[in-house]
Parts: C-alpha cells; sequence; structure tokens
C-alpha cells in the first residue's frame, strides 16, 4: 500500500512529490519517505491510535524509534531503518549518509551508503563538519591559533612559553607547527614544513 506525498524542497523551497512504498520490518512498516508504523495492534488503547510512530529527535539531530523485535526493544535512528529496508544490510565499515545534509531528511532517495571519508566529505560540502572551537572540546579559538602561527613565524618565543600563555601543553603548539592540527586555518602552512 503507498500514496503520493508533497515534500517542501529544501533548496529550492518549491515542493517534490514523491511515491511512497511499505514494506515490512517485524511488526512494523517502514516507508520510503521515511516514515515508520507500526502493523499489529495487541491493546485495545492502540485500537484507534496513529499507526504512524513519531520517535523522538536524538541529540545529533537524528530521528529514533523503539521498535519491539522478537519480543525484544531496540532503538532504531530512521535513516539506518530506510536504508537498510530499501537498500540491504548495511555493509562493514560504511555509514548511512543523508544527500542533503538534512538529519531529518529520511527519505530513500536522499539516503545512501558511504564510507566515513565521504561522509566526512559530505559534512563539510554542508557546512556541518565541526573542526577547530566548533569542535567543544578546544581550548583555543580560531584568533588565537592566528596569534600562534604569527608568534611561530617571527619564531622569537619558544613553543614551550606560548604553551603555557595559551593554556595548552607544548605538544598542541607543535601539532600547529607542523601541520597537524588547524592546517586548514593557516595559508602559509609549508613555511613550517620539515625539510
Amino acid at each position: 500500500m503507498g500514496g503520493w506525498l508533497l515534500f517542501c524542497c529544501p533548496k529550492t523551497g518549491g515542493s517534490i512529490e514523491e511515491i511512497e512504498e511499505w514494506r515490512k520490518f517485524g511488526d512494523y512498516s517502514v516507508s520510503s519517505l521515511g516514515r515508520v508504523r507500526r502493523d499489529i495492534r495487541g491493546y485495545s488503547r492502540w485500537l484507534h491510535a496513529d499507526p504512524i510512530l513519531n520517535g523522538w529527535i536524538t541529540v545529533r539531530g537524528y530521528r529514533a524509534y523503539v521498535l519491539r523485535i522478537d519480543g525484544e526493544k531496540r532503538e532504531y535512528t530512521g535513516h539506518v531503518l530506510v536504508a537498510e529496508v530499501f537498500i540491504g544490510p548495511r555493509p562493514e565499515g560504511m555509514y548511512v549518509c543523508h544527500g542533503n545534509g538534512n538529519p531529518l531528511d529520511n527519505r530513500l532517495s536522499n539516503l545512501r551508503y558511504d564510507t566515513p571519508a565521504g561522509n566526512a566529505a559530505d559534512a563539510q560540502r554542508h557546512g556541518t563538519f565541526h573542526r577547530g572551537s566548533r569542535t567543544g572540546g578546544s581550548k583555543l579559538k580560531e584568533d588565537d591559533v592566528l596569534e600562534i602561527f604569527t608568534l611561530l613565524r617571527e619564531g622569537a618565543v619558544p613553543q614551550v612559553e606560548i604553551a603555557k600563555r595559551y593554556g595548552v601543553k607544548a605538544s598542541c603548539i607543535t601539532g600547529i607547527k607542523k601541520g597537524r592540527s588547524w592546517a586548514w586555518l593557516n595559508p602559509s602552512q609549508s613555511l613550517f614544513a620539515e625539510v
């Protein structure tokens, strides 16, 4: 059983019409448009309930569901459910990637299996790749690192002193100098390359 649904296109703002196909997954069905429904309602309290499950949004921004499969409750994310039901089992080491970068757009046409490197390339293209001070664990900000680049270029202040000044370890400053960290921020990285 399927039908047509109208979606708003995230890129153009226009609408997209797609046919919805449902496939079985235990006592549930998963839609090619990313929806999940309960097929069997064993309790009277479910008789008039909407069989389409809402799930919840995880801290990472994905829609998730708790499904009871073979009597055991298990948590699933929507994109993984759609990919495994429609594309097939996920190859080892592969990720389920969203083509448009929207973690809530679980339409089959938006999902694919890809390598971790492909997923990271997607994140950079979509602007969702966290680097620098956006990682949350960084002690340094972009402005700090630009100042560190200047200090390293001038060579007047020892790396240990630079590290103390910014509250980081000397190995952090060495990583910046050798281009192992923050290299994307340094336009003249080649100045620090070791011969």
